[in-house]
């Protein structure tokens, strides 16, 4: 599909960033932690862990999913980026078939991730400012990936806290030389077209078949 071509293209310069989304929305809190400190706070955690495990991570992919799991599941909100993923067709489908889909579009989204993680050598990343003064609970958070050339990718996390109780991420943007790359239209595009052609049974299970090869 083309989907898993584009996705490759860009999960390393999203690669650090994601993590952010780590250990803060493990621990319950007293106040909601807002999401630049977020970011600020849980990257460097983040990233010391997989530098402390690599030669483990290297020697048990299993170990490696299972890592970037805990770590990315609690703070994606996948329910709703499957929602937009789906677009249209989320009216079409039945609670079990969304449940069913949700279920292996996390597993897509992991594992990819998981595959490319180990491309990190220590990339800075720059944090843009950001304030919320209508207290709003739909937020972009704007950062920008410094590459080995110099170069800058300006990348943008969308988060939500309606309806919850602590920010999590829903869609990610990245602005590379070539292109802009928004992650739930780059799915929506490819799986509306599949779904219309084949349904969304057949497409959960050409998913499942990815996500176990």
């Amino acid at each position: 599909m083309t989907y898993l071509i584009a996705i490759k293209r860009i999960i390393l310069s999203i690669t650090i960033v994601m993590t952010f989304m780590a250990a803060t929305f493990q621990v319950a809190q007293a106040e909601v932690t807002p999401p630049d400190v977020v970011v600020k706070t849980t990257l460097q955690k983040a990233i010391n862990e997989l530098e402390k495990r690599r030669p483990e991570f290297a020697a048990d992919a299993a170990k490696l999913n299972e890592a970037i799991n805990g770590i990315l599941g609690p703070a994606i909100n996948f329910e709703l980026f499957s929602k937009g993923v789906l677009g249209k067709h989320r009216r079409t489908i039945t609670p079990e078939q969304f449940t069913a889909f949700v279920a292996e579009f996390r597993r897509l989204l992991i594992g990819t991730y998981a595959s490319t993680v180990f491309e990190y050598s220590g990339q800075k990343i720059n944090y843009l400012p950001f304030s919320n003064p209508d207290n709003k609970d739909r937020v972009k958070v704007r950062t920008e990936f410094i590459t080995q050339s110099g170069g800058k990718i300006p990348m943008t996390f969308s988060m939500n806290k309606r309806g919850d109780t602590q920010w999590r991420v829903y869609n990610i943007k990245v602005q590379t030389p070539d292109a802009t790359i928004e992650l739930i239209p780059l799915f929506r595009n490819d799986y509306s077209d599949r779904i219309s052609k084949v349904g969304i049974d057949k497409l959960i299970e050409e998913m499942r078949a990815i996500n176990n090869s």
